[in-house]
Formats: C-alpha cells, structure tokens, sequence
C-alpha cells in the first residue's frame, strides 16, 4: 500500500455528485484533492487514470492513458471496456493490493512500452469514434 501513499491523487467525481458527500462521508489522506477541472485536461495532465464504470475509461484509453478500472463491489454489471482491448492499456483492481501493483506496473513502463500503449491508444480511437463532419453530424441528426 505505501505506493499509494507516495503519489498525488486528484478525484473529479460525476457532474451529478456534490464532491462535498465525499468528502464528508470519506476521511482523505492529504495527498488526495478533488478538482473542478476540465476532464480532458485532468486526463492529459495524469500518468495513470484511476475509474469506476464509467466512460472517463474509454475516453482515458483512447487519449492513450494508462487506465485503473476499479471493480470492488461493482452494484450494476457494467463493463465500460470492450472485451476484445488489448490488456495493456487498462487493468481491473479490486483491492489495494492490485491498485498498488497496477500502479507500479504503469510507472514503471519503459519508452517503448509506453509509445506502445500510444499506438494501440490511437487504433481504438480510430475503430470507435469518428472525427465529426457536417455530413455525419447530419446522419446522426436525421437531417439528409
């Protein structure tokens, strides 16, 4: 566990959730702080991205972001990951101890790992999502 307290942790919590349940509910350690930030920026600006099930994890991989899927008493069967995404661009955790060994593995990557999950990153934003275009903002609208 004491990777865990080494680093800074930054929690964005969903637009629906005041972030002051929280941190009434939760005694945080200092190295945690919770931000009204831009998500994309949060993401870019992070080494490793830490969720639950929600769509921050697909958008974190395609930005090519090492992603922490946390699954300890998942309510809904959700998975926001294709089955068929490389395991190198995320990993599930269920307890501190593979939250730990999940963060050591992403801090650890060498050069070539890491332009690895770029790479792989890229092809799954290109496979899922689309780059907007009049015509297919159209299509999606109905509007032809």
């Amino acid at each position: 566990m004491t990777i865990l307290l080494e680093l800074n942790y930054c929690i964005k919590t969903h637009p629906t959730i005041d972030k002051n349940l929280f941190i009434k509910k939760y005694n945080f350690p200092k190295n945690f702080h919770f931000s009204d930030e831009d998500t994309h920026n949060l993401i870019n600006n992070s080494k490793v991205v830490i969720s639950g099930i929600s769509s921050i994890c697909m958008e974190s991989i395609c930005l090519g972001k090492p992603t922490i899927i946390i699954e300890k008493d998942k309510c809904l069967n959700f998975d926001p990951v294709p089955k068929f995404i490389d395991n190198i661009l995320f990993k599930r955790a269920n307890n501190y101890k593979e939250l730990s060994k999940h963060i050591k593995f992403y801090l650890n990557l060498n050069d070539k790992e890491k332009e690895l999950i770029v790479k792989k990153s890229y092809n799954i934003k290109n496979y899922y999502f689309e780059k907007p275009t009049t015509i297919n903002k159209k299509e999606m609208l109905g509007l032809n």
